[in-house]
């Protein structure tokens, strides 16, 4: 069963709790959270109360997402990563490749990683030649980023050729498009939804993580993006 939901990131700007985001996404039917944990603070400053703990076990899937702004994931990080997976039971914790300081660190601390394709701003893992060599050395798995897919080839051939690389390795996907305002937009209203339901369709059997920016009308807006991932 697939299961489809949101990360928290987005919900801060709107001065919400982490009790309160998480109650959002229970009341609109989401069955997949994924904890965005930006930076070494976010991770060190997560502690999580029983209530809240209770409330993130109704989700099916739960992810974590590491520092992904200015900080590197180095073992401090790790160990804060693996502290908070134990406590919220994280089926997966995804990366952003160019922020760990080594691959061998992490891979030690026997954590259930997955690596991200990465945006058209990035210098290195975006490409196939790129993340080929992580596959090939570590034991990771993948989350596919459709919106940096287009970023990077707006013919999304890149998508199907990472998920040719990669694909007995999927966890789950980032779904999210582009409007003219937003770089990454909901997909039920973006500009580019055509291209980014080319890989939704191909019915990959993975969850799907929505990381479109919210606009005002939260949670309708949730709730229709929502409505619309389960589609597929």
């Amino acid at each position: 069963m697939k299961y489809h939901g949101f990360a928290t990131g987005y919900l801060f700007r709107f001065g919400l709790s982490w009790d309160q985001i998480v109650d959002s996404y229970l009341e609109i039917g989401a069955t997949a959270i994924e904890l965005s944990l930006s930076s070494l603070e976010k991770l060190q400053h997560f502690q999580p109360s029983e209530q809240l703990i209770n409330k993130l076990a109704r989700f099916p899937s739960l992810t974590i997402h590491g520092p992904a702004l200015e900080d590197f994931i180095d073992e401090n990080a790790i160990r804060e990563l693996a502290r908070i997976s134990r406590i919220v039971k994280a089926k997966i914790i995804v990366i952003h490749p160019d922020k760990v300081r080594d691959f061998f660190v992490l891979e030690k601390f026997g954590l259930p990683i997955a690596i991200e394709n990465m945006d058209i701003h990035k210098t290195n893992f975006r490409t196939v030649k790129d993340l080929e060599e992580i596959k090939n050395n570590f034991n990771f798995k993948f989350v596919l980023d459709t919106q940096h897919v287009y970023e990077n080839d707006p013919t999304m051939k890149l998508g199907e050729e990472l998920l040719e690389l990669y694909g007995d390795r999927l966890s789950h996907l980032h779904v999210s498009g582009q409007t003219k305002e937003r770089k990454h937009a909901m997909v039920h209203c973006a500009e580019n939804k055509k291209e980014i339901v080319r890989i939704l369709k191909k019915n990959l059997g993975v969850n799907m993580i929505a990381e479109g920016w919210f606009d005002d009308d939260f949670p309708a807006c949730a709730k229709r993006e929502l409505e619309f991932l389960e589609k597929y």
